[in-house]
């Protein structure tokens, strides 16, 4: 009876509001901590409770929140992973997230 339920639910209550409701998600997702984490994680987890096809309207939102959206990660595409992260970092730096208290951090060997 509970999966009847919501797929009635999601057939006629959250399919006609989801069209709506992805790009607030999408715009509230580029912009770090507009929602708190955990109310973002609830909802991009229920709506792929309801329909996990719905992940491919949105892949990068819900590889945020659920594992294995996007395929595995492949050795030959490590440098463009590795610049994805620094220009993430950097976005994040720009935007008044710092890297933090880097005095602890150990010296490297080349020094």
């Amino acid at each position: 009876m509970k999966e009847d339920l919501m797929k009635l639910f999601a057939d006629h209550v959250a399919e006609k509001h989801l069209s709506k409701l992805m790009p607030l998600l999408i715009k509230a997702h580029s912009m770090p901590f507009q929602v708190q984490p955990s109310t973002m994680a609830s909802v991009v987890k229920g709506l792929y409770s309801l329909r996990p096809e719905w992940a491919q309207l949105a892949p990068a939102l819900f590889s945020s929140f659920i594992p294995q959206i996007h395929p595995a990660a492949v050795e030959s595409r490590l440098p463009d992973y590795a610049d994805h992260d620094r220009k993430l970092q950097m976005e994040l730096s720009m935007n008044g997230f710092p890297r933090g208290d880097q005095s602890r951090k150990r010296a490297s060997e080349d020094s």
